[in-house]
């Protein structure tokens, strides 16, 4: 048999029955994702930061330290104060989507940024609102620039990579819990918990 013919014949042979010669290739290489753009916008990765985390939960503080390049589940940076009353009335709603999404898999962050309210204070206040996550003090107000925050309460919602999902306020109602009518960050964490697209991604403010 000419060289040429036998060849085909044993291509052929070793082609799965009604393969296509396209059928037989091997699959493409999936494309790497691209790298997300650094930044403090919805749909940007988180600046880095290194973060000094206070776990208020025993009888002493304990402080570790928190990388946001280095998150092993979404995380919700939360920023408040004791002394901002708008946050005050919203303290029994943070403390309870603190718990709630913190035990669906929700890591949260309590940033307090004010620059004239000393730590043991914000540590009392923190205590006293029933916060079960760490506290930061950020005493000069420099993570709060670097994120972009100006009000509190605000919160960002972070991907496990660091992708902005979600920022602003809580919800439509700062004054009634009653009467809220969207709840923008519980529903941008309920969306992302089951794995789906953020459908509201920023939220008006009130502090």
């Amino acid at each position: 048999m000419h060289k040429k013919l036998w060849a085909l014949a044993l291509a052929a042979a070793i082609a799965p029955a009604g393969a296509s010669a396209d059928e037989t290739k091997a699959p493409a290489e999936e494309a790497p994702r691209k790298e997300l753009e650094i930044g403090t916008k919805v749909g940007q990765k988180l600046p880095r930061l290194s973060l000094d985390l206070w776990d208020l939960s025993g009888k002493e503080p304990v402080k570790t330290a928190f990388d946001t390049h280095a998150t092993e589940k979404p995380t919700a940076y939360l920023f408040v104060s004791g002394t901002c009353s708008w946050c005050v009335k919203y303290k029994e709603r943070m403390a309870a989507a603190v718990k709630s999404y913190g035990e669906k898999g929700v890591r949260f962050v309590l940033v307090y940024p004010m620059t004239k309210e000393p730590n043991a204070d914000k540590q009392a206040w923190h205590k006293k609102s029933g916060f079960v996550a760490p506290l930061v003090d950020d005493a000069d107000a420099s993570i709060a620039k670097k994120l972009g925050v100006t009000k509190t309460p605000e919160v960002i919602l972070a991907s496990k990579e660091g992708e902005i999902l979600f920022r602003g306020g809580l919800d439509d109602s700062p004054n009634d819990a009653a009467k809220v009518k969207n709840a923008y960050f519980a529903n941008a964490c309920e969306d992302l918990l089951a794995g789906r697209k953020v459908a509201v991604t920023t939220a008006p403010m009130y502090g």
